[in-house]
């Protein structure tokens, strides 16, 4: 699981996985209180990686455990299904958590390929982390790879802190290549959330497009 900190103790780890669902089983969704257990997803108590980890109550933690893959009776759980399903609980029990955040791009000040953008916490939630990945679009070809932003903003590896209001303005340079040319260009944002327990949520991206006649970016749908 990206953006999860796998160097924490054990011990931490399932503090962790205990607030993202707060508490509740991550396949019956039932409020545990101290009923609950952090069961290993492919039984090896040694592999505690955050996605091999799972909350469940006593009772199915027993049911996991227990049922034989080989019976004919019923559809089985799989392993696909077990770590979709406890996602969905700890995404029910840490949406409350993501603010509103908003990034865009402008060229008021500069030319390409120098663009401009801003991000914003608009809300009045939580403080939180955020990591950006850009993937940079000329024409049909994808050019992410010539990009190099030196400070290690917009590629995924390093996070922004952003307080309730506040927010950051700057710059960065697109490839050379895309200053030159008349053909469509596209960044295509990846945003990841990280909450103020650690769990990250990734934004649904859209693609912002250049518009040439008018040196400006519109937000347009993938």
């Amino acid at each position: 699981m990206e953006y999860f900190d796998e160097e924490l103790p054990y011990e931490e780890k399932k503090i962790k996985c205990l607030l993202w669902c707060d508490r509740h089983c991550c396949l019956c969704d039932k409020s545990c209180d101290i009923n609950i257990e952090v069961h290993h997803i492919d039984k090896n108590d040694k592999n505690n990686l955050f996605d091999n980890l799972m909350p469940l109550c006593l009772d199915c933690h027993a049911k996991i455990k227990g049922y034989d893959p080989k019976h004919p009776i019923g559809t089985k759980y799989k392993e696909k299904e077990i770590k979709a399903r406890r996602n969905q609980i700890y995404e029910k029990y840490t949406s409350n958590l993501v603010p509103v955040v908003i990034l865009g791009f402008k060229q008021d000040k500069h030319q390409l390929p120098t663009v401009e953008f801003y991000l914003r916490h608009v809300s009045q939630g939580n403080a939180v982390k955020v990591f950006i990945k850009l993937q940079i679009e000329l024409g049909k070809s994808n050019i992410s790879d010539k990009f190099k932003e030196l400070r290690g903003l917009f590629t995924g590896k390093k996070s922004l802190n952003l307080n309730p209001g506040y927010g950051y303005d700057g710059h960065f340079n697109l490839p050379k290549e895309a200053g030159d040319s008349n053909e469509v260009i596209r960044i295509i944002p990846t945003i990841i959330i990280i909450d103020k327990f650690d769990y990250p949520h990734k934004l649904l991206p859209n693609a912002h497009k250049y518009i040439h006649e008018m040196n400006r970016w519109d937000l347009v749908p993938l």
